[in-house]
């Protein structure tokens, strides 16, 4: 769920040899395709706007380099690493119930809105090319699957 924060931890399949990567509470995390990068939502230490937001970081996979993608006054859910790395897509909530898709680079510049609209859009995901965004959303009164261009 979207409560409670954690801390991201690498360990072996059956349990054992559990080395955490941070000591800051962290909602949700995804690797980049290659492995060397992940990607993750936190509440952002900086006010925004008069206010810590949930915010999309990313750093090393030893847990070095930790750097905030987002900077705007809004929550963020669900990263999803594009194939080549290079940006991030991302769910920004708003009223509980409406919600859109965003794309931001990897490296925090060149963010685009791809969804807009009073409804659901999230959980997002790359094609294996990276040419193509599928997304669930409820525009048409129940939750579908759609995909736009982002190339």
């Amino acid at each position: 769920g979207r409560g409670g924060s954690k801390n991201l931890a690498i360990m072996d399949a059956d349990g054992s040899n559990v080395g955490r990567l941070t000591t800051i509470g962290v909602i949700q995390a995804v690797w980049s395709r290659d492995g060397k990068r992940l990607a993750f939502i936190r509440q952002s230490e900086e006010k925004i706007g008069g206010a810590s937001w949930l915010q999309v970081f990313v750093m090393d996979a030893d847990g070095n380099n930790v750097k905030r993608v987002t900077r705007t006054p809004s929550s963020k859910f669900e990263p999803s690493w594009s194939p080549d790395g290079t940006t991030i897509s991302f769910t920004v909530e708003k009223l509980g119930s409406m919600a859109n898709v965003f794309q931001i680079g990897a490296d925090g510049n060149n963010l685009r809105r791809l969804t807009a609209g009073p409804t659901f859009d999230g959980h997002s995901a790359y094609s294996p090319d990276g040419s193509r965004l599928a997304f669930v959303s409820n525009r048409d009164g129940n939750a579908e699957i759609y995909v736009l261009s982002v190339r």
